[in-house]
C-alpha cells in the first residue's frame, strides 16, 4: 500500500497505517477483496462523464501501476494526470499537502482572466502569452465590456489595455470596484493607461 519512501522515511504513517490493517475486520477484508475481484471494468462509465476527472497517482505505486491511471485519463472526456512523487496507493495519506494542493487546484480550475483592450488585435500576443502559462484568457473591446457583476464574477483577474479610466465611465468603474470587494477579482491586476 504505502511507497517506499513512506516506509523508509515516515515510520509514523508505516504505524498508523499497520494499525488501521491490524483493527480492520477480517471477513469485511475478504468482502472488498472478493468484490474488487468480481467488479467490471469502468472505463466505459468514465467516458460516459460529462464533467472534469482528476486521476492522482504516487509515483511508488505498485498496486496501481501507471498503464492503468493512463487508461482512465485517456477514457475521459476531460481529465488531468497528477503525479504525486514518494508515495505509494495512499497519497492522501502519505503525501497530504502535496495531495490538497492538486485537488485544490483541480476544483478552482485554471485561472480566468478577462483582458479589455482597445485594439484586441494588438493585444492578441499578450492573451498568447498568458495562455501559455495554463490561464484562461478572455479578450474583448471596449464594447463588450461585461455589464453586470454576475458576469464579472466568473474573473479572477481584469486587465484594462490601453484603456483609459474616463473611457469607462462611472458604472463600469463601480462595476469593477465592487468586483475586486465582492468577489475577490485581484486589484493588483488591474492595468490602466492614465489619462
Amino acid at each position: 500500500l504505502l511507497g517506499a519512501t513512506t516506509h523508509a522515511t515516515r515510520p509514523d504513517v508505516v504505524e498508523r497505517v499497520r494499525g488501521w490493517i491490524l483493527e480492520a475486520d477480517p471477513a469485511g477484508v475478504a468482502f472488498a477483496q472478493r468484490s474488487m475481484a468480481v467488479r467490471p471494468d469502468s472505463l466505459a462509465d468514465l467516458a460516459s462523464l460529462a464533467v472534469p476527472g482528476l486521476v492522482l497517482w504516487g509515483d511508488e505505486d505498485t498496486l496501481s501501476p501507471r498503464p492503468e491511471q493512463d487508461a482512465m485519463v485517456d477514457a475521459m472526456r476531460d481529465a488531468r494526470f497528477v503525479e504525486i512523487p514518494g508515495c505509494g496507493h495512499l497519497s492522501a495519506v502519505e503525501a497530504p499537502e502535496a495531495t490538497a494542493a492538486a485537488l485544490i487546484e483541480f476544483l478552482r480550475g485554471d485561472p480566468k482572466i478577462l483582458v479589455v483592450s482597445s485594439d484586441p488585435a494588438a493585444d492578441a500576443p499578450l492573451r498568447a502569452a498568458l495562455e501559455s502559462t495554463q490561464l484562461r484568457v478572455q479578450l474583448t473591446d471596449v464594447g463588450r465590456f461585461p455589464t453586470t457583476l454576475a458576469e464579472l464574477q466568473g474573473y479572477d483577474s481584469i486587465f484594462l489595455s490601453n484603456i483609459n479610466a474616463g473611457d469607462l465611465g462611472r458604472d463600469w468603474m463601480r462595476l469593477i470596484e465592487s468586483a475586486v470587494r465582492d468577489f475577490g477579482v485581484h486589484q493588483e491586476h488591474l492595468v490602466m493607461k492614465p489619462q
